[in-house]
């Protein structure tokens, strides 16, 4: 990763990538080969982006970040949890939300470029703010945990 003043960049050409395997019991079919290397890095680290490349295989992915990717060779046949399928081939764009989960099937091999938005915490304030909203409604903020986990 190169950095001149406030531009960073990073070659999507790379092949010094670093295995990146898939979680054993997400893959359904094929034993489907990863690897990947990040490019670039925000100051604050939110965005990031990769390359990543996959052996054919066929799993699920669960995505703990907002990822667009483009596609820069190979194909994947991605399903989405309402069984819509969607081919991405080079050239194509997908975005993908947090949270989200499809199954990906590569034929023979994919490689794409990816750029990763992490989620935020809400400031300090958002949350103290948000905890004193239940408490005067009543609510027990014991029971609502995960609300402070939550992005805004």
């Amino acid at each position: 990763m190169e950095r001149a003043g406030a531009i960073r960049t990073g070659d999507a050409r790379r092949v010094d990538l670093d295995l990146s395997p898939i979680t054993p019991e997400h893959v359904l079919e094929g034993e489907p080969i990863a690897r990947s290397t990040q490019l670039t890095a925000s100051d604050c680290g939110a965005v990031t982006t990769y390359v990543w490349d996959c052996t054919a295989g066929r799993f699920h992915w669960y995505f703990g970040v907002d990822e667009v990717v483009h596609i820069l060779d190979g194909e994947v046949h991605v399903t989405d949890d309402d069984g819509t399928q969607h081919v991405l081939r080079a050239g194509d764009v997908g975005h993908f939300p947090l949270g989200s989960h499809s199954i990906w099937h590569v034929p023979e091999y994919v490689r794409k470029f990816a750029v990763h938005r992490a989620p935020a915490r809400r400031p300090l304030v958002r949350r103290a703010a948000g905890r004193v909203r239940r408490l005067a409604l009543g609510l027990n903020a014991l029971a609502l945990p995960a609300i402070e986990l939550l992005p805004v």
